[in-house]
């Protein structure tokens, strides 16, 4: 990946049935922070403050999201109303928050050869090694999705918003 300095900080975040991942991005190259936050539904309030927490401290030039209008991944309804109050949340700061697709993260990472979220979590270890160790084995067909995927998912928001943003593309706004 090409690092250009353009410091943009970054707050995105994939909302899973274990809670959500989130990544702070300083730039494409530059990894601030990386979590899971393990929450069992319906304790909205408390994922509402932990991202207040995160906007607060780190003071991100936009909040990234995975869309809730996928029709081949549905969120639940807990989560499209978790996903419309942090989107209230962030304008209160006056921060952007942008909405990416499914598709909008394959074509990214298809670029590279990463059709799978396995495949996209391998080529984001190998780009950014310092979240290499939190990478999970591959998994069966039978074998639920590891947890520390919603790492690398997340992480792959703030990838797929960056490459839009070094090449000027739109990318859609959370209505």
């Amino acid at each position: 990946m090409d690092s250009q300095e353009h410091d943009v900080i970054t707050l995105s975040i994939h909302f899973s049935a274990y809670g959500f991942g989130y990544a702070i991005f300083e730039n494409v190259t530059k990894p601030i922070d990386w979590r899971l936050v393990r929450l069992k539904y319906p304790k909205k309030r408390m994922a509402l403050d932990r991202v207040r927490e995160l906007i607060e401290f780190y003071q991100p030039s936009f909040v990234l999201i995975d869309t809730p209008k996928s029709k081949r991944r549905p969120k639940s309804r807990q989560v499209k109303q978790l996903i419309k109050e942090i989107e209230c949340l962030a304008t209160t700061y006056n921060i952007p928050t942008l909405c990416f697709s499914p598709g909008d993260i394959e074509r990214v990472f298809g670029a590279f050869g990463a059709h799978t979220k396995y495949e996209r979590a391998k080529q984001i270890a190998q780009w950014l090694p310092s979240v290499s160790p939190r990478l999970p084995k591959a998994r069966q067909w039978w074998i639920r999705e590891d947890y520390r995927l919603g790492i690398f998912e997340a992480i792959a928001l703030a990838i797929t918003f960056y490459y839009q943003y070094y090449e000027e593309q739109p990318h859609e706004p959370i209505t």
